[in-house]
């Protein structure tokens, strides 16, 4: 090989080099963008999955209201109506076991009455129990709750 020969590929060889390096650098910023990317969406992934939880926590609570709309939404029958203005009409709470001597039902009776609007969330038990001197032995005093007035009010409005 020439002088020549050795000069120019050398050149040739050189300026390769340089072509290959400036490629390389481009694909290092390239990596490194796909990189900055990559975390931006593993973040804003995390921010997405945080909110799904949220939003299934949401319609599970706005489910499980609607079911309870759904099932106020049905008639009271007669006897459970009488019991239900008993309580409104009392304005204070009461146990079953009075109610049913105010109403002249039996207990299991009001009992029952007392459970569908317990179930309903018409009433509440106030944590306190009520003895009724000589007339019942006493049990759980329950109060309406204000969905239960509001029911009452909506019946008696109609």
């Amino acid at each position: 090989m020439s002088l020549l020969e050795n000069l120019e590929r050398l050149i040739t060889e050189r300026g390769s080099s340089a072509i290959l390096k400036e490629r390389i650098d481009l694909i290092r910023e390239q990596i490194a963008a796909l990189e900055r990317k990559n975390t931006q969406l593993v973040e804003s992934l995390k921010l997405a999955e945080a909110k799904a939880v949220v939003l299934e926590a949401e319609n599970k609570e706005l489910r499980n209201q609607l079911k309870a709309h759904e099932r106020n939404d049905e008639k009271l029958g007669d006897a459970t109506v009488t019991v239900l203005r008993f309580l409104f009409e009392r304005g204070d709470e009461a146990s079953a076991d009075f109610a049913a001597y105010e109403l002249r039902q039996p207990e299991s009776v009001v009992e029952h009455h007392f459970d569908i609007l317990r179930q309903r969330g018409f009433i509440r038990q106030s944590g306190r129990y009520m003895r009724t001197a000589d007339i019942a032995p006493g049990g759980p005093a329950f109060r309406l709750t204000p969905e239960g007035r509001a029911f009452y009010m909506q019946l008696t409005a109609g």
